[in-house]
């Protein structure tokens, strides 16, 4: 007899937390508290080396925020369509997307999303942007931690239009 195919692959895994910080921007409140509550969602705990006691501070990876802003563009696009189509990829680049257009260019193809011929930016790719933005703002590199302070600082000054 012929072998047996293989199983089929898992379904794919939702993490709470995506989900969570994909409609937090949807809550009541200020921008400072729901700063505060996207924060605590994905923050790590570090030591504070500037204390003797264990009191620890919130911090955030690059990962994390990455992934915080993807959730929250996937919600933000879900509901607002036309936001979407204001991320067009040949006006926001990031050292990974040139990478890829050179790899298009060489023959590998992506699939695209396209409004009106030209490809969108994927909310992940939006939240990796926007993460390295605020690291950057923040004088990080993407190996650092984000602080709380650090991160309110970037979203209170502009960071994804933010207002209070």
């Amino acid at each position: 007899p012929p072998p047996s195919p293989p199983p089929p692959p898992p379904p794919p895994r939702v993490k709470i937390r995506s989900i969570l910080a994909g409609m937090s921007f949807l809550c009541q409140g200020t921008s400072s508290t729901k700063i505060r509550a996207a924060f605590e969602i994905f923050k790590r705990r570090e030591r504070n080396d500037d204390d003797d006691d264990d009191e620890k501070k919130m911090m955030m990876s690059f990962e994390d925020l990455s992934e915080y802003f993807g959730s929250f563009m996937k919600v933000s696009f879900a509901i607002d369509p036309h936001k979407h189509k204001g991320f067009l990829r040949s006006e926001h680049k990031t050292e990974e997307l040139e990478q890829e257009e050179e790899e298009e260019e060489a023959g590998e193809e992506e699939e695209e999303k396209e409004s009106m011929g030209e490809p969108l930016l994927t909310p992940e790719e939006v939240g990796y942007a926007t993460a390295q933005h605020c690291f950057k703002r923040s004088e990080k590199s993407e190996t650092d931690l984000l602080d709380f302070e650090e991160f309110r600082s970037w979203f209170l000054s502009g960071g994804l239009g933010a207002q209070e």
